[in-house]
């Protein structure tokens, strides 16, 4: 293995460091975040944009992380589960069996309804509670605050951005 040169060595050595001194930026960034979301995150959001010196301080709120399995069994309480938005999901058990069969399958017009069968197995439709449909629901009453919360990841529906420029 050729050796380094002395110009590789200091990058490598240099990118270390800047590594670090990132980490301990995120780090700092994270606290700042968290300081200042304790103070204005209560604030309604026609506070918003609040000019600190020369910056500008702006409050977002963007969706939460839906909790699949926790929104199937809250939309199964309130019957809602066959109304939440389907995803084409691959059934990993069935295309095992599809690519075995496949083989054996010759192209006559008779064998194309089998082919047509296994296909359906290896591709289903699965429930996905998108955050869209889940305040949907909440809106139109069909799903209670505490039931809407407790559909997503830490029971947030929203999650709070600070944005400075």
């Amino acid at each position: 293995m050729p050796e380094l040169s002395a110009e590789v060595k200091a990058a490598v050595h240099r990118l270390r460091v800047i590594r670090r001194e990132l980490k301990a930026l995120e780090t700092e960034e994270a606290l700042l975040r968290d300081l200042i979301l304790a103070t204005v995150g209560h604030w309604p959001p026609d506070a918003f944009p609040v000019r600190v010196g020369d910056v500008e301080l702006s409050l977002q709120r963007r969706p939460g992380r839906v909790d699949v399995d926790s929104a199937l069994r809250v939309l199964g309480e309130a019957g809602l589960a066959g109304e939440a938005p389907r995803r084409l999901v691959l059934n990993p058990d069935a295309a095992a069996r599809f690519e075995e069969e496949l083989g054996a399958i010759g192209l006559p017009p008779g064998k194309q309804a089998r082919i047509r069968a296994l296909y359906a197995d290896v591709v289903r439709a699965a429930p996905d509670p998108t955050p869209a449909f889940l305040a949907q629901a909440a809106a139109a009453g069909r799903l209670g605050p505490a039931a809407y919360r407790a559909c997503f990841l830490h029971q947030r529906p929203t999650i709070p951005v600070v944005t400075v420029r």
